[in-house]
Order: C-alpha cells, then sequence, then structure tokens
C-alpha cells in the first residue's frame, strides 16, 4: 500500500483451474468434490494467505472489489469464480458475501506451465446496497 493510494492486493495462483461444472464427482445421492477442484481451491487459500500476510484486511471498509484473470485452455470465464472464490474466502477470512464487484476474464493458454490465476482485490467503490434497501420506501424500521 501506498501513502494516499487506496490499498489493493494482488494474489498469483499457480496450478489448473476448474470450473464448477468439473468440480463435483456424483454417484446416486452422493456428491463429493472432486481432487482437482480441492487441489484449486487449496492453491488459492495458501496464495491468498501468503500474500495478504502482514495486512489488516480486517480495517478494509467493505464491499472489497475483486478482479480475476484466468489462465486456462478453455471455458466460460465465469465458470471458474466458484472454487477461486472460497478459496479467498477461507484465505483472507472475508466472507464472499462482500465481494462487489467481482470482475473475471479468461486468457486461453494450453501451456501448463502458464495456467492460474491473477486476482487484484482493493476496498470498492460501490455502495452497499443492502442496508438502505428500504430506505424512502415507507416501510417501517421493525419490518427492516
Amino acid at each position: 500500500m501506498n501513502g494516499g493510494a487506496a490499498p489493493s492486493l494482488t494474489i498469483e495462483v499457480a496450478g489448473v483451474p476448474i470450473t464448477d461444472n468439473h468440480m463435483y464427482g456424483r454417484q446416486g445421492a452422493r456428491t463429493w468434490l472432486l481432487p482437482d477442484a480441492v487441489a484449486w481451491r487449496d492453491a488459492v487459500t495458501y496464495a491468498a494467505r501468503h500474500a495478504s500476510r502482514g495486512l489488516d484486511l480486517g480495517a478494509w471498509p467493505l464491499p472489497l472489489a475483486v478482479a480475476v484473470t484466468v489462465r486456462a485452455p478453455r471455458g466460460d470465464a465465469a465458470n471458474f469464480l466458484k472454487l477461486t472464490l472460497d478459496g479467498l474466502k477461507v484465505g483472507l477470512g472475508v466472507d464472499d458475501a462482500h465481494y462487489n464487484p467481482v470482475a473475471v476474464q479468461l486468457v486461453t493458454t494450453r501451456a501448463r506451465s502458464r495456467m492460474g490465476a491473477s486476482i487484484t482485490i482493493s476496498p470498492s467503490s460501490q455502495v452497499p446496497t443492502q442496508p438502505g434497501l428500504f430506505a424512502g420506501l415507507g416501510v417501517p424500521a421493525a419490518r427492516r
């Protein structure tokens, strides 16, 4: 973080990103997270913990803006977010409900050595919508 500049955190994650289409195994009524999915989520968690060491993220105002650049062979960019945000949630200790806005882009690559993700997190300039959701609508405070 620089003097008067807004704080930000950049996290680099190496590994093969997994989409939500390929994260679960199923047999009958049983569902489980596949080993590759666990590996990706844990890689994001570890990278987030390492990159945020020494930062007091609890002092940052919520919500947090999250920008993710995924480097993978193919896929729908948004489908890479589930496990990535779950890993950030554990690694940073900030519930992913507080990530707003979230932006994602996909950079295609077939080289395994280039696969992974770059994640930038900063305080959002967005105004949280929930606290004032009913303001000015004549809804009694007890019903808010």
